[in-house]
């Protein structure tokens, strides 16, 4: 029963890592769609949208009926690709880690039982 369960972490383990990256992978195409730039991404020098200068009142009117500047696509696919790197990068130490220690749970589980099998003399 003890290896049944260990299984079954297995699996639910994978079935989260399976679902994690096909939400990197929506949330990473959202933002392609919309132009969304990752707020980070002037500290890598690469600089987003450019910033409305709120002292300007032409500026501010004219964003009121433009809507807001847009990023460069560049900027957008090379933010949406950050994203799902690191997304991805997430998902691997994670479910690594996991698996590893229901590996090593596994290992411990088959020494337990093969101490408990060993006849006391």
């Amino acid at each position: 029963m003890r290896h049944f369960m260990i299984r079954a972490f297995e699996s639910l383990i994978l079935l989260i890592c399976g679902l994690s990256a096909i939400a990197v992978c929506i949330v990473a195409v959202g933002m392609v769609v919309s132009g969304q730039v990752l707020p980070g991404l002037d500290q890598l020098g690469l600089a987003g949208a450019p910033a409305l200068d709120l002292s300007n009142p032409d500026a501010v009117l004219e964003a009121l009926e433009n809507g807001p500047p847009q990023a460069a696509p560049l900027q957008v696919w090379l933010s949406a690709g950050l994203f799902v790197l690191s997304g991805f990068a997430g998902i691997i130490l994670f479910g690594g880690g996991a698996l590893t220690l229901t590996g090593i749970y596994r290992k411990m589980a088959r020494l337990v039982d093969l101490v408990d099998a060993t006849p006391v003399t």
